[in-house]
């Protein structure tokens, strides 16, 4: 992992409409503000307040951003990097909309699982030469407007990590098209925010009845046959547990489960869409063998997840690695974390059901907040 983990976790959005979706991204804005550039793992690109927006406050504040508000993030990156990464820094979009179309200005070009309907959009970039991919104007926080196309390759090699960004897909010119990190349409929205200086995970729990989804962005710790220049993955996931046997990432860029990961050197290293899997049929699966009977004090095993190339219309296909940042688990209730407080699971209330485990490091366990504020660490 990317040195020390940083949270903005707990926070409980209870309104509906437009503030509900203006609440979600300016809780996830604060997060890379607070915590991510807060702690120098990120700096600010560029911003815009969005249509009628005055600030980056809540929609109650002095200066509440509009609709169509956007911001975009470089992540520094650790030196403490897997395998021989030549990864030097990747930056992250976020923006919002809900009553006007999502992408309308000043939020064009822009498009949310490739339409434009309401929710927080996210993604993510990088040039393979460290250098900026922004293709917008940059210096003038709050009034900043995006580029046509939205990220440039520059005289370097560009990636955006959403397959219908990359070649062959349905928004490879413009490269205009989120994915929908959280829909904060229903009357409660529980929101964490995780990450270091190499990853960072957001998981929105519509409804408040622990039915997660998650935005997970990671460099991968490569196998150790294998040479990875730029050993990152990004998965949005329609649901916890993330789901083997599933691309994660298409052409068209609208389903529930996107993402992409980038190929071993041998490859290109190429864009692909990509796959988990995990040791399910039984040993993650089972309350015989979780906690682990073999282990003192009937320890909980969290083994890593292995992430592929799998792209059936350009022909990769392959294991790449495992992530380290976040691991998974069986048989622990979700909303629950270690006696140290070091980890957290979240995904099914059912008990018998594999958990995403996480880092973390508040005060309490998920879930047992009450506001809008959540909690810091």
């Amino acid at each position: 992992m990317g040195g020390t983990v940083h949270g903005s976790v707990d926070h409980l959005t209870q309104v509906i409409g437009a503030n509900g979706q203006q609440e979600a991204f300016t809780i996830l804005y604060n997060f890379f503000t607070n915590q991510m550039i807060g702690e120098g793992n990120a700096e600010l690109v560029a911003s815009n307040y969005g249509f009628t927006g005055t600030g980056f406050d809540f929609w109650d504040g002095a200066n509440p951003s509009g609709e169509n508000a956007w911001a975009c993030f470089k992540m520094l990156i650790s030196d403490a990097r897997p395998g021989n990464s030549n990864l030097g820094a990747y930056y992250v979009l976020i923006q919002w909309a809900l009553a006007a179309p999502f992408g309308a200005s000043p939020g064009n070009p822009g498009l949310l699982l490739g339409g434009t309907g309401d929710g927080v959009g996210i993604t993510v970039a990088f040039r393979e030469d460290g250098t900026s991919p922004w293709g917008g104007t940059t210096g003038s926080p709050g009034s900043d407007t995006k580029g046509t196309p939205v990220w440039t390759p520059g005289t370097s090699t560009l990636h955006v990590m959403d397959r219908s960004c990359a070649t062959g897909g349905t928004y490879a010119t413009n490269k205009e098209n989120v994915l929908k990190v959280c829909d904060a349409s229903a009357a409660v929205t529980r929101i964490h925010c995780i990450g270091d200086a190499d990853s960072f995970l957001i998981f929105a729990d519509q409804g408040n009845d622990t039915s997660y989804e998650a935005y997970l962005c990671s460099l991968y710790v490569p196998l150790d046959h294998l040479t990875v220049s730029y050993p990152i993955a990004v998965f949005g996931s329609g649901g916890l547990p993330m789901a083997t046997a599933t691309t994660f990432g298409t052409t068209a860029g609208n389903t529930a489960a996107e993402g992409l990961i980038i190929c071993s050197d041998a490859s290109g290293p190429a864009d692909s869409s990509t796959s988990i899997d995990r040791l399910e049929a039984r040993i993650l699966n089972s309350s015989a063998y979780q906690p682990n009977p073999m282990a003192p004090g009937g320890t909980y095993d969290e083994p890593s997840l292995a992430v592929a190339a799998y792209d059936t219309g350009q022909g990769l296909y392959g294991w790449l690695g495992t992530i380290d940042f976040w691991r998974e688990s069986y048989g622990m209730p979700s909303n629950t974390a270690n006696s140290a407080l070091t980890k957290a699971c979240f995904g099914s209330a059912v008990t018998g059901s594999i958990k995403l485990v996480v880092p973390w490091g508040s005060a309490s366990g998920p879930g047992s907040g009450t506001t809008r504020a959540g909690r810091q660490f």
